[in-house]
């Protein structure tokens, strides 16, 4: 399991994106999958800023199906409704993303089917 919290600025948005593209990598992800998690990631991180307080991101590459969660814990949550566009881009990007709201804190899970390859 690897976890990552950073300061709630857009520049740390970069640093997620980053960490969530090597842990999809180590997942044996394909190519357009390690992009999509990282798009998918910094998504999610962008709603949750609203909340102004640090965000964390949690993943393991041994999962599976790979699984990576960006959460906030804040007294007022954040709310991420399934009509905005957000939710549709990572809808798009994921095969199952989920919205997770208990005792102030809000978790977007998003998961990925490791695709098997031919040796």
């Amino acid at each position: 399991m690897i976890s990552l919290t950073v300061p709630a600025e857009p520049s740390a948005l970069a640093v997620i994106r980053a960490t969530a593209g090597a842990i999809a990598a180590r997942a044996s992800l394909t190519l357009d999958q390690i992009d999509d998690v990282r798009m998918a990631v910094e998504e999610a991180g962008v709603v949750l800023l609203a909340a102004g307080v640090p965000i964390s991101m949690t993943a393991d590459p041994t999962s599976a199906p790979f699984r990576i969660e960006v959460s906030v814990q804040s007294v007022d949550g954040v709310e991420m409704g399934q009509d905005t566009l957000a939710w549709v881009i990572l809808q798009g990007m994921t095969d199952h993303v989920d919205l997770q709201q208990s005792s102030g804190q809000t978790t977007v899970v998003m998961q990925f089917q490791q695709v098997a390859t031919a040796r």
